[in-house]
Formats: C-alpha cells, structure tokens, sequence
C-alpha cells in the first residue's frame, strides 16, 4: 500500500480549498505531503506511526496501526471522549474555547457536529508551538498550516466545541515537539521547490 503520494500545488491548492471554502480568504500552507499512516487525532497527539480512533468494533479487532487509549470506551466519538483521551495520555486540561495563545503551553481544538443530541467529534488541530496558526491533518491528505481554527469550520468538521493546553515541559518530555518539524523537514528535503514557489502567497 502507497502510504505517501506528492501532488502539485495548484492539485493540493484547489482540493483543499473546495473542501473548506474559508482556506480561501485566508493565509495556509503545507506542512507535510499526503499520508495514510496517521490522521488528524494523531497529529494533534504529535505522532505520525499510527492513527487514533476509537473504532466501532472490539478492541482486540482493532488493526496494529490504529490506537486509543485501553482505558477509554470504544465507538464513541463524543467529544468527552476526545478530551479524556488527551486529558488521561498526553496532560491537557480543558481551557473552554480560548484559541488565544499562551506562552509556555502548546494547545488543541475539538471540532464537532452535533449528531442526536451528542456532539461528535470530527476533527482535531493543534497549535503551532509559537502561536503561528495551527496544524491540520486533513483526513488522509496533507498537514497543513492555517490561519486560525475558523478556517476549517462548515459543513466537514463542524465548529469547534473544546480547546485543551498544556505545558511546554510536558511535550518538550515526552519527545513529542520535534516530530512535526523532522517531517516539514523531510518534505523540504524532497520537495524544495513548490511549496515555496507555487504557494508563496500563502505563506503566514
């Protein structure tokens, strides 16, 4: 299985802004090319080996490559959830829904839709570490960089329902800081000159 495919960036451009017409009006730019092994909820957890998901299905039926913590309920997308997850594996705590940046805490967003009265999850983004926007996985395509957390809002991923932060120490310890900027690097490596040239205004 083809786990990393390279388009071009008007291919790259012209999907992703049909999918979330907002990216239109405002500033993005790819972080890392087209992947299968990893979705959204694992780049906000800053890990690109596997996906997580809490699967409709017994957890000794779940494949090797996707993960969710033991001792969390399975096919259960409600944001609660998410947030326990993040909460009980990573040392987030709720901060509501203030997207603002804070200096000295790395944060993520939930996006959700209400379905049947339960807010379920459909997405995650996690904050650039400076505060310079936020990454995205979009689904099984690229990561990238946007504006700020309305950029993906609408019809796919809903609006955003909970913000969680922690502290630097806690990412910086656990390893988990240098993996988005080893791949960005990699996609540099082999792929130097589009991103650049083709996207450049749309660079933050």
């Amino acid at each position: 299985m083809r786990r990393h495919r390279f388009r071009t960036a008007q291919d790259v451009r012209d999907a992703v802004e049909n999918a979330f017409p907002n990216l239109k009006d405002s500033k993005w730019y790819l972080k890392s090319p087209h992947s299968t092994t990893y979705r959204c909820i694992a780049w906000a957890a800053c890990e690109t080996y596997r996906s997580w998901w809490p699967m409709d299905c017994p957890r000794n039926l779940f494949p090797p490559e996707v993960y969710w913590p033991p001792h969390l309920p399975v096919a259960d997308l409600s944001v609660e959830n998410f947030t326990n997850a993040f909460v009980d594996d990573l040392g987030y705590d709720p901060c509501g829904k203030d997207d603002s940046f804070e200096w000295g805490f790395q944060k993520v967003a939930i996006y959700a839709v209400m379905t049947n009265g339960v807010r379920e999850t459909k997405h995650m983004a996690r904050q650039h570490f400076f505060g310079r926007g936020w990454l995205s996985k979009l689904g099984p395509d690229e990561d990238i960089v946007h504006e700020n957390l309305k950029d993906l809002e609408g019809t796919l991923y809903g609006s955003v329902e909970q913000i969680l932060k922690r502290p630097w120490q806690i990412a910086f310890w656990k390893r988990l800081a240098l993996y988005s900027s080893f791949r960005f690097f990699i996609y540099r490596l082999r792929h130097p000159s589009w991103i650049f040239s083709n996207l450049k205004e749309k660079v933050l």
